[in-house]
């Protein structure tokens, strides 16, 4: 299933993105013949790294927001992306403050 657009705008360089796989392609509809479809096999369920994210304006003219990777120098939009990585860092939770979350009210 792919990621919403919104969930992109959020990631820097170094983050990651999963590519979806081949069987939600052929879901979306994509025959097989299409050029870009077909070199876009070879990174179906891989994980590939941002190098640059930018809004776009789409056929329709609609923003639409577009991930450049460093891995093969395209650049990917939501509907191609099951899932982000992102590289933040988070505060670790003291022990006590996880044992008293999981087990104050038993």
């Amino acid at each position: 299933m792919a990621v919403r657009d919104s969930e992109l705008q959020c990631l820097q360089p170094g983050d990651q993105i999963v590519i979806i796989s081949a069987s939600e392609i052929k879901a979306l509809g994509f025959p097989d013949f299409v050029g870009w479809c077909n070199d876009m096999y070879n990174y179906n369920s891989h994980t590939l790294t941002v190098k640059r994210v930018e809004k776009r304006a789409d056929l329709d003219g609609e923003a639409e927001t577009h991930v450049y990777v460093e891995e093969n120098g395209w650049w990917w939009k939501a509907t191609f992306i099951s899932a982000v990585i992102t590289n933040e860092e988070y505060e670790p939770i003291p022990f006590e403050s996880l044992d008293s979350l999981l087990f104050g009210g038993a």
